[in-house]
């Protein structure tokens, strides 16, 4: 895709820290068109958990869970037992050259990898709409 830039906005924190919680109100990754659109990989949603009793909302839950040295394996156990109230998701969204958005939800996914791998894929399909 020539004339489109990647950035990093945020590195991934470990291979044991992948899913979409961690990143809670995060952009993880633009691609910038040679017509100033750009897509971006972020998370969306909100996060409510129940941790031993106690209810975490937001950047609270990652902090809390952070605290207790939580992976990924914690984050899917607590999913198990019914501890979110509320979940988050990655999702890959579009803003014009003024920065609005002009098209969100083209790809949703759940881990960090499979968010970069949906912001390839979908900077693809849109390089071909836009340019050929």
């Amino acid at each position: 895709m020539e004339g489109t830039i990647l950035e990093i906005i945020t590195e991934k924190l470990s291979p044991n820290k992948i899913n979409s919680f961690w990143y809670h109100g995060d952009s993880i990754a633009r691609i910038q068109f040679p017509n100033g659109k750009k897509l971006y990989a972020e998370s969306a949603g909100e996060l409510e958990v129940f941790i031993d009793g106690d209810l975490f909302i937001g950047d609270n839950a990652v902090v809390e869970a952070t605290k207790r040295g939580y992976t990924d394996v914690d984050i899917e156990q607590l999913g198990s037992n019914d501890a979110f109230r509320c979940n988050n998701w990655f999702v890959i969204i579009m803003v014009d050259v003024n920065g609005e958005v002009c098209s969100d939800d083209l790809a949703i996914g759940d881990d960090y990898n499979h968010a970069m791998e949906l912001l390839n894929t979908v900077a693809e399909e849109q390089f071909e709409l836009m340019f050929s």
